[in-house]
């Protein structure tokens, strides 16, 4: 089974308890996604422009799902 993609807004910061990251989740960049491709590309290039260090992107995290033939699927990240 393969999951379901969900609405996420890149600009929404998540944080954990007992943790200094922030994170920051895209909806994704899916083939032929221009609109998405483009939101990533704006956040990316407003981060790189910010002067705090607290504030600028550290680590860009990219996940995909990979399908065996042996029906079972998995998340590389």
């Amino acid at each position: 089974m393969i999951p379901q993609r969900g609405e996420h807004d890149i600009e929404y910061q998540l944080t954990f308890s007992g943790s200094n990251f922030i994170f920051h989740d895209s909806r994704g960049i899916e083939a032929g996604s221009e609109d998405e491709l483009k939101a990533v590309k704006e956040f990316i290039q407003k981060r790189e422009q910010l002067v705090d260090l607290k504030d600028q992107l550290h680590v860009i995290w990219y996940s995909f799902l990979v399908s065996l033939q042996i029906d079972t699927t998995y998340f590389i990240c």
